[in-house]
């Protein structure tokens, strides 16, 4: 996964439309006192980047409205990456297929290329020179049809891996749009911790370029900031567990004061020091 990251055909879908958690937004999270208020009191509402100044009893119905509209509109990115990677499919199994054939045919010329070679010409030649002369041109233009269909197919392949690469780059400025759309914190920064991340579950390095397809890098995002919660939650139990079984610090009290000065509280410590101190003085 690059800091820029690429998508694959399918890239224009996003994990909101596959049953991924959906981040909520600030404008959008439940007001408790909502019940409470006069439908008439004016409220402001963020909607499509802008503040508005709308009555309360609207604004449950414009959120409920934006919330549709952004579901609708994944709903079509998912559905025209969809139809993008059926097609992306066809294409490839054709261009396979084509390569496949190519090869099949380069691979007949060589072997009967490889069977006249093997003939004696010399006695050929005595026996038969009209003969000889004719299968000496077959086996001319049989090297010049093996050359031809081997440049044929190494610049078909070439041209190949340029088309990716052009779509790679379109997927990649799709991908990024997707991110900033659904993941406002995008950044190379977070691109990189993502990447981290996915090396420290056991991901090879190759694995993580290859993820290009928005849907999974968001899918890796709600996994990291899970991580990231579970973490903080493990620190702060033991942090709890330490501070339990810490021996508690007796300041005053009836009871008998320990007599390991490193466990003395500081009062006792001290009358600990100045008892020292007298005994030596005597």
């Amino acid at each position: 996964m690059r800091q820029n990251p690429p998508a694959q055909p399918d890239a224009g879908a996003d994990a909101y439309a596959n049953g991924a958690p959906e981040e909520t937004d600030a404008a959008e999270a439940p007001d408790p006192d909502q019940d409470e208020q006069d439908p008439d009191e004016p409220v402001q509402v963020q909607h499509e980047g802008r503040t508005y100044t709308v009555p309360a009893g609207v604004k449950g119905a414009l959120m409920r409205h934006a919330d549709y509209t952004r579901k609708t509109q994944v709903q079509a990115m998912s559905q025209r990456a969809l139809e993008a990677g059926h097609q992306a499919l066809q294409q490839a199994a054709q261009a396979h297929g084509e390569n496949l054939a190519d090869c099949a045919h380069i691979v007949a010329l060589g072997n009967q290329i490889g069977q006249l070679q093997q003939q004696n010409w010399p006695a050929m030649h005595q026996q038969n020179p009209a003969a000889a002369q004719q299968l000496l041109h077959q086996l001319f233009q049989m090297r010049q049809a093996h050359e031809l269909a081997v440049s044929r197919l190494a610049h078909k392949q070439q041209a190949q891996a340029f088309e990716q690469q052009r779509q790679h780059a379109q997927q990649v400025e799709h991908a990024k749009a997707v991110l900033a759309e659904h993941l406002p914190e995008w950044s190379p920064q977070h691109a990189a911790r993502l990447a981290q991340f996915a090396s420290s579950q056991g991901l090879r390095p190759e694995e993580i370029e290859a993820i290009s397809d928005p849907r999974l890098i968001l899918l890796l995002h709600h996994a990291w900031r899970g991580h990231q919660a579970a973490q903080a939650q493990a620190a702060g139990q033991k942090l709890a567990q330490v501070q339990a079984v810490r021996p508690a610090i007796q300041v005053g009290g009836g009871g008998s004061a320990p007599h390991d000065p490193n466990r003395m509280s500081t009062d006792d410590w001290m009358r600990h020091r100045r008892g020292q101190l007298r005994k030596k003085a005597r």
